[in-house]
């Protein structure tokens, strides 16, 4: 259950006095403050003295609150009411001339200073009272006990009875958590999943929604969105999102700026609307890819407003549709026509052979897609950097990369030869199918703009098969030249190498993406393969 602050109860401790001492000097001296404020004393001082004894009683209520104040919130919710209506009041007189400005000092000390904590107060009372196990205690009721990932896809069932293993054995599952019905970014996320229905049917695949409400609810909504074929899981308790490590927002994550610049957005501009709360409203969001009961790659929402966290996962699903499956499969035959980025001074081109296989005696590039092409150059001077250039036709695909020397080089610089770039990925392990983790490095960047945000996503398969994932968000460390300058390991650069002045996206022809891949990503584990993977979404 939530756990919450003791501050709270020595601010209504403080509150309480405050009141108590302002109630008792207004009644026992109801005409001071008119005398400090130069104004004329009241005609009926009996009612001054009826607001101080008001005053004081409050006092008396935040003193008893401050012993639970999250249980006791009805009080501070009252009080915070009567500090806003206060100053509404006041400025209304003042612009009458019914009273003065310097009275406004009694409205700071009154009322404006204790906005904050009694807001702050009332946000953490409506968060503990809205988790699904603080429900159940406040009922009476025992809070269910949570479930481990291996749990939530054997027991958590579909309206129709269908678990997420027995789903996820037949088809790769994109299974989609969402906030709660009323949520507008919410009704986003399956008019946008409608919308991408050729997508996802064109490649096989099962969304699975799991929603806070009952099954009627789910099967309503998705019918309101043409997605009654989609099969739905009822989960009022949020076991299946806290098997999922799906956490409860941050006050940053549901309430912040852009939280209300989107929803604006979301809910006026686009027309979604809002809706009635039902569930967990601090709930997170996020999707992720199943197969065979496991999880191969997860995309929690980074706030509220990441209401299309899955289209990311959609698209790794396409990606490794063909990348994890074929680990044994023969590779598909590079394409060679185009010209290419001549190579370094000093160095060594890569040939590929005739099964697609691009070796030279520091690597190999392997598992190359159709219609993909691949050049690979190592520096012969140092032999410190290798140097990869790669072409798209699709825009989603990948390839991997084999070490043959003891270490990795210094330098990994991969030139991607498209108009944007989504994502890019680095993936370390399994070495095998016997292997159980996986390390990935995943970087999401904007469609206008470059800005990196990196997760490291890893992934474990204990003895009993239960498949544990975390994901948190990673800094580059610092490899400048001078102190103070920033790092980032990915460039804009024009077709003669060099870096463009002006970042805009899409690019231009001959232009591409060059990402200097963290050194210490690959001297952390020294693997003798990885995967490297990309989604352009000018793709197509």
């Amino acid at each position: 259950m939530t756990q919450l602050p003791t501050w709270p109860q020595r601010v209504l401790q403080a509150a309480a006095i405050y009141n108590l001492l302002w109630g008792t000097w207004v009644v026992l001296f109801p005409n001071h403050w008119f005398d400090l404020t130069g104004i004329p004393h009241p005609n009926y001082p009996g009612i001054w003295q009826c607001v101080g004894m008001i005053v004081g009683v409050y006092g008396l209520g935040y003193w008893w609150a401050s012993r639970d104040f999250a249980k006791h919130w009805p009080v501070i919710a009252v009080g915070f009411l009567g500090k806003i209506f206060g100053p509404i009041g006041f400025l209304q007189s003042v612009i009458q001339g019914a009273l003065p400005w310097s009275w406004g000092w009694m409205i700071l000390t009154n009322d404006l200073i204790w906005w904050l904590p009694f807001g702050a107060m009332l946000y953490l009372a409506f968060k503990k009272h809205s988790d699904p196990q603080q429900r159940a205690a406040d009922s009476g009721k025992q809070a269910a006990e949570p479930w481990s990932l291996a749990d939530a896809n054997t027991l958590a069932r579909t309206a129709q009875g269908q678990t997420i293993g027995q789903l996820s054995s037949k088809k790769d599952v994109l299974l989609i958590f969402l906030r709660h019905a009323g949520c507008t970014f919410c009704r986003e996320t399956l008019d946008e999943l409608r919308k991408s229905r050729p997508s996802w049917e064109q490649h096989g695949l099962q969304p699975v929604v799991v929603h806070m409400g009952s099954n009627e609810q789910g099967l309503q909504m998705m019918g309101q969105y043409q997605l009654d074929d989609c099969p739905v899981i009822s989960d009022p308790e949020c076991r299946t999102f806290r098997a999922y490590q799906l956490p409860r927002g941050t006050w940053r994550q549901l309430f912040g700026l852009r939280i209300w610049f989107e929803g604006f957005k979301a809910a006026i501009l686009k027309g979604y609307g809002f809706g009635k709360l039902v569930g967990d409203g601090f709930q997170m969001s996020g999707a992720f890819v199943v197969r065979d009961g496991r999880i191969i790659a997860a995309y929690p929402s980074k706030d509220a407003a990441d209401s299309c966290s899955w289209k990311p996962a959609l698209q790794a699903m396409i990606l490794m549709s063909f990348l994890f499956v074929g680990w044994a499969s023969r590779p598909a035959i590079a394409q060679s026509t185009g010209p290419v980025p001549g190579p370094m001074p000093n160095s060594e081109v890569s040939v590929s052979n005739s099964q697609g296989v691009k070796a030279m005696a520091d690597g190999e590039i392997s598992q190359i897609q159709q219609g993909d092409r691949v050049e690979f150059a190592t520096d012969l001077q140092t032999v410190q950097t290798w140097t990869i250039d790669v072409h798209s036709q699709r825009g989603i695909g990948g390839f991997t990369l084999r070490r043959r020397s003891t270490k990795w080089p210094e330098n990994l610089l991969v030139r991607i030869h498209t108009k944007g770039l989504e994502q890019v990925r680095l993936v370390i392990g399994p070495k095998s199918l016997q292997e159980t983790a996986t390390t990935i490095y995943s970087g999401e960047y904007g469609t206008t703009s470059l800005k990196e945000i990196w997760s490291e996503i890893q992934q474990h398969t204990d003895a009993k098969g239960e498949t544990k994932t975390t994901t948190r968000q990673v800094n580059l460390a610092p490899r400048v030249p001078s102190p103070g300058t920033a790092y980032k390991s990915l460039r804009l650069m024009d077709a003669s190498g060099k870096e463009l002045e002006k970042k805009r996206i899409p690019l231009q022809e001959g232009e591409y993406f060059q990402w200097t891949v963290p050194n210490e990503w690959l001297a952390k584990q020294n693997p003798e393969v990885v995967q490297i993977q990309w989604v352009d979404f000018f793709r197509g």
